[in-house]
């Protein structure tokens, strides 16, 4: 008689060592085990071709009674003393209870091992979650974590008082254009612009690029993986163009000031950390741009002096960022950009113009960074 496993039919779990689940999903004993290597240590393949268990030794002794195991004991019941037929009934339910009992041990012990384990690493993430709000809190840190907000101020007020601080931006523009320094002289011989020495150095699973999306979207951001790691959606607006986007695939976050620019204005003489200091700048939102993707912003990374805007409407808010992020690092300007950045702030009082950029207006002036200089 031809049995399907040992379990009934539909449950899907198997009774002891050994055993393994055939091509339609049925549990087979270990004695018809297909392969060429044993399915239990010790086990050996006799003439038949079926495994069978070194001497004294029976998978049964391991596994709860079966159809299979009792059929097996019924075909050599015939065969075996009638006292040793009757010890082998009294002593199965015995195997078969301390089988089940190490069973149930062993879940209890893992069950009991697993609590222990889950209450240490909920111990050990509560401290260091401590440890970060007591570093952010620090009274002597320079991170600015965001604008003040004051009692009782709605969403509304927020929005008010930087649509109050743009407007004063353009005169402020003017005051830091009129002290930006001339350009520096260059040793002999002339250091070259290396692109590769300007590459972001992004951490954690959000991109600076990433992170500036996050910052500046009108709306909550929507991603599209559950670590949140991939925004997907939300709002923004290239001022450049005058276009919302909604998809971070339509989105591209871009330096203001190219970097062979800022080479060029003083970054040649910098050191490797204050490079990555200026690239990973989220303090000022000036910094970095938010422009619709394929629009050709800017396409050959150019000075004002060569290339604006092309709708003029947006030219205040460029300057007023232009110059925005070469005051906070120090840059200097030819005076071919210093007309061009003056004429593009008198379109400031135009009827049509956009005025200052809102989304780059900071409400408290983040901290001046650091700038190391090779050779010092």
């Amino acid at each position: 008689m031809k049995y399907e496993g040992e379990l009934p039919r539909g449950v899907n779990r198997r009774g002891g060592p050994g055993w393994w689940m055939d091509n339609e999903g049925r549990w087979r004993a270990p004695e018809e085990w297909p392969e060429d290597y044993p399915p239990l240590p010790g086990w050996v393949r006799t003439a038949s071709g079926r495994w069978s268990a070194p001497t004294g030794v029976h998978a049964a002794d391991e596994q709860v009674e079966t159809r299979w195991t009792r059929a097996s004991a019924a075909s050599t019941e015939s065969a075996k003393p009638a006292a040793t037929a009757v010890i082998d009934k009294v002593e199965a339910p015995v195997r078969t209870r301390r089988s089940r009992q190490a069973r149930a041990d062993r879940r209890a012990m893992f069950l009991v091992t697993g609590a222990i384990a889950g209450a240490l690493l909920l111990l050990v993430g509560a401290l260091v979650l401590i440890a970060q709000a007591g570093a952010t809190q620090d009274p002597d840190s320079a991170e600015v974590a965001g604008p003040v907000v004051y009692a009782a101020e709605t969403e509304e007020d927020l929005s008010a008082r930087r649509v109050a601080a743009a407007t004063k931006r353009p005169d402020l523009a003017r005051e830091q254009l009129a002290v930006l320094p001339e350009p520096r002289t260059l040793p002999d011989p002339a250091p070259l612009f290396d692109a590769s020495e300007w590459d972001v150095v992004d951490s954690g699973c959000l991109s600076i690029a990433e992170q500036v999306l996050l910052a500046r979207s009108a709306v909550d951001v929507t991603f599209a993986d559950n670590m949140e790691c991939v925004p997907d959606a939300g709002s923004w607006t290239d001022v450049y163009v005058g276009r919302t986007i909604t998809r971070t695939l339509d989105a591209e976050v871009v330096m203001h000031i190219p970097v062979d620019r800022v080479w060029a204005a003083g970054g040649w003489n910098w050191t490797p950390d204050t490079r990555q200091a200026f690239l990973n700048d989220l303090d000022h939102p000036a910094t970095q741009q938010v422009v619709a993707s394929g629009t050709g912003h800017n396409p050959r990374s150019q000075g004002p002096a060569q290339w604006r805007p092309g709708n003029s409407d947006s030219w205040c808010s460029y300057a007023v960022d232009w110059i925005a992020v070469s005051h906070r690092w120090n840059l200097s300007v030819t005076e071919a950009e210093r007309t061009a950045l003056s004429e593009m702030l008198d379109s400031c009082a135009a009827p049509g113009s956009s005025g200052a950029n809102v989304a780059t207006t900071t409400l408290d002036e983040p901290a001046l960074p650091a700038i190391s200089l090779l050779g010092q």
